[in-house]
């Protein structure tokens, strides 16, 4: 929708312009063309300017305590931006088979590519959200500071003490505040189809706050680098299972892992046509 709009707003801008500038009927279309390339590639780097404004003053080395409202909102236009720019269109199922609870939830997910979190968080609009994120992603030029400002969580796989503290702010701000926290398990992009095991360590954020887990799949994102601003990408949501603490509380965190993998596979072979493994 954000690239029909900004496409057809670009277009008008052109087209005005191209008949003040009083040309033949010829040029005045390959003006209009043109112009309105020009007027989108604007719109993107007026974003981004934007972007860059807004992050100026966020120091990364200042930890956050509290989620940004504010700045999520802006990630999430900016996420919008992203998928259309990128010719990403979803098709969520199973919204309305499976009642997503009110107040905070831990959401699962695989992970095939670094769209993945913007795609959930996208389903999830409603929801104050964050996700936990590898260090590389703070590092990004303007993203870092925004997720770092919204409260994203920062893991480091190679430090288990900054792990454990990592999990351990999960833990307190899914229990004081109104805040619902992504997770992908797999702690790093599958270069396959294939799901990669859960790490059973994040799956504390559960066990520790009782809250329930919203179990779900995404299929086809490992293919939006392909043709990436020239192709249309169908990328497909399911919401799976939500799973309460009556659900899984006499499961130890690795069965747990293994439950919650076990759905996720299994969808995934559904929607793909693939037996199961």
């Amino acid at each position: 929708m954000i690239k029909i709009v900004l496409s057809v707003i670009a277009l008008a801008l052109g087209i005005l312009t191209a008949f003040s500038l009083d040309l033949s009927i010829e040029w005045t279309v390959v003006a209009s063309a043109g112009l309105w390339i020009a007027y989108m590639a604007a719109f993107v780097v007026l974003f981004f300017l934007f972007i860059f404004l807004v992050t100026l003053p966020v120091n990364k080395k200042k930890e956050v305590h509290k989620f940004n409202k504010t700045y999520r909102n802006i990630l999430a236009f900016a996420c919008d931006l992203i998928l259309a720019l990128f010719g990403v269109k979803v098709k969520v199922i199973g919204a309305d088979k499976v009642t997503v609870p009110d107040g905070n939830i831990i959401i699962t997910c695989n992970h095939r590519s670094n769209l993945d979190s913007l795609i959930v968080d996208k389903f999830f609009r409603k929801k104050p959200l964050i996700f936990y994120a590898k260090r590389s992603l703070f590092k990004i030029p303007l993203v870092g500071k925004l997720i770092h400002k919204t409260g994203y969580i920062s893991l480091e796989r190679d430090n288990p003490r900054k792990d454990y503290l990592a999990i351990t702010k999960g833990i307190d701000w899914l229990t004081n505040q109104d805040v619902s926290v992504g997770l992908l398990p797999e702690g790093t992009r599958s270069k396959t189809l294939d799901v990669l095991d859960f790490k059973e360590g994040c799956l504390h954020l559960a066990t520790k706050t009782h809250l329930p887990i919203v179990v779900s799949c995404l299929s086809g994102t490992e293919k939006v680098n392909d043709g990436l601003l020239f192709k249309r990408h169908k990328v497909t949501y399911k919401i799976i299972d939500c799973l309460y603490y009556d659900d899984y509380k006499d499961l130890s965190k690795a069965e747990l892992a293994k439950l919650l993998r076990s759905k996720i596979v299994s969808s995934l072979n559904e929607l793909e046509g693939r037996s199961a493994t």
